[in-house]
C-alpha cells in the first residue's frame, strides 16, 4: 500500500497491509472472495462408501464468499464446491470419494454489540454420481420401500447409490445471534433458534446386508444451533471449527450433526498443510450407520482469484 498526502499528493511512506485489516475496512461495503485450489489428500475415513485404510486421493476445490456489510445490518453468503477422486492399488479406475457442494446466506441484525436477531437459507447436496465399491464381485438384492424383491444385479463390483443432486438438503432457519468472543485471533460465535431441514432423497439408495433399498426424504423441524469458532496461533497456524446441529421436536433419535473442523499450517502464499476432521450424523440418510466421520491431512495448494 503506498501511502500519499491527501492535499498535496506527496509521497508518505508505504508497506504491506495484513489481509485480515484489509478486510476490516469500513468503506468497503461489498468485499467478494474467491480462492481456487487443489490438494493431495492422505484419508481415513469410517463411511460406508469408503474403503477401510489409509487412501491417497486428489481434490480440487472453490471458497467463494460475499459479504455486505452496512451496520447494522449483515449478509454473508458462501459457496464452497469440493470434487475429489480416489485410486487404490486394488482398483485400476478412479472412484468418485469427495463430492460437495454448499451454498448459504445469512442475514444478522447488529442489536447490540454481542446480539441481535439472524435469518438464514442454504443448501448441501451432491454433483456427481454416488457410487459403492467391494472389493470382490458379488450378487446384490434390490428392493422397494416395503422390502419386497425388485431386481438382481448379478457379479457386480460396483452398485449405484444416488445421482446428480442427491441427496438435497435445504436448511433455514431463525433466531439469536450471540458473539461471544471477537477479536483478532479469537473468534466465538452462537447462533440458536427455530429451524426447518427438509432432504430429498432424489433417488438415493442405501446399500446394507448386500441389499439395496431406497432412502424415504424428510422433514425435520426444531430448534437449530450453530457454534462457530477461529483461534489464530500464529499468523502460520490457524484452527476452525464449526457445529451445526437440529434437535427436531418429535424425537431426540433423529438429532442431525454436522461438525467439520481444521487446523492449518501455511506453508508459503501458494501451500499449506492441513488436518481436517468432520462429523456427520443423518439417522435418515444413512441406515446403516447414521454416524460417519473423515480424517483427512491435506497438502493444499490454492490461489485467491479476487
Amino acid at each position: 500500500t503506498l501511502v500519499l498526502d491527501q492535499d498535496t499528493g506527496d509521497f508518505r511512506g508505504a508497506g504491506v497491509v495484513d489481509a485480515r485489516e484489509a478486510e476490516l475496512d469500513p468503506r468497503r461495503r461489498w468485499r467478494p472472495r474467491g480462492i481456487i485450489g487443489g490438494d493431495l489428500t492422505f484419508n481415513r475415513s469410517t463411511a460406508a462408501a469408503s474403503q477401510d485404510g489409509w487412501n491417497l486421493d486428489v481434490d480440487l476445490f472453490f471458497d467463494g464468499m460475499l459479504t455486505f456489510q452496512q451496520q447494522p445490518h449483515t449478509v454473508v453468503s458462501r459457496l464452497e464446491l469440493e470434487e475429489g477422486q480416489t485410486r487404490t492399488p486394488e482398483k485400476d479406475r478412479f472412484t468418485n470419494r469427495l463430492d460437495r457442494i454448499y451454498l448459504h446466506t445469512i442475514y444478522s441484525y447488529e442489536l447490540l454489540p454481542w446480539f441481535g436477531p439472524y435469518a438464514r437459507a442454504g443448501l448441501e447436496s451432491a454433483l456427481l454420481t454416488r457410487t459403492y465399491d467391494f472389493d470382490q464381485p458379488r450378487d446384490v438384492e434390490e428392493v422397494d420401500a416395503s422390502g419386497e424383491h425388485v431386481a438382481w444385479q448379478r457379479d457386480t463390483d460396483r452398485v449405484e447409490l444416488g445421482g446428480f443432486l442427491s441427496p438435497l438438503q435445504l436448511k433455514a432457519g431463525a433466531g439469536g445471534n450471540f458473539q461471544l468472543v471477537h477479536t483478532t485471533d479469537l473468534d466465538l460465535a452462537l447462533r440458536v433458534g427455530p429451524g426447518i431441514w427438509p432432504t430429498y432423497a432424489r433417488g438415493l439408495l442405501a446399500f446394507q446386508n448386500d441389499r439395496l433399498e431406497p432412502v424415504a426424504s424428510s422433514l425435520l423441524y426444531g430448534v437449530e444451533a450453530t457454534v462457530v469458532g477461529m483461534v489464530r496461533l500464529t499468523r502460520w497456524v490457524t484452527l476452525t471449527s464449526e457445529v451445526d446441529t437440529l434437535v427436531p421436536l418429535d424425537g431426540l433419535g433423529d438429532t442431525e450433526i454436522n461438525w467439520r473442523s481444521q487446523a492449518v499450517l501455511r506453508l508459503s502464499s501458494l501451500a499449506s498443510l492441513a488436518y481436517r476432521f468432520n462429523l456427520y450424523r443423518r439417522p435418515r440418510l444413512e441406515l446403516a450407520d447414521p454416524t460417519t466421520t473423515e480424517q483427512f491431512v491435506q497438502l493444499r495448494f490454492s490461489y485467491t482469484l479476487f
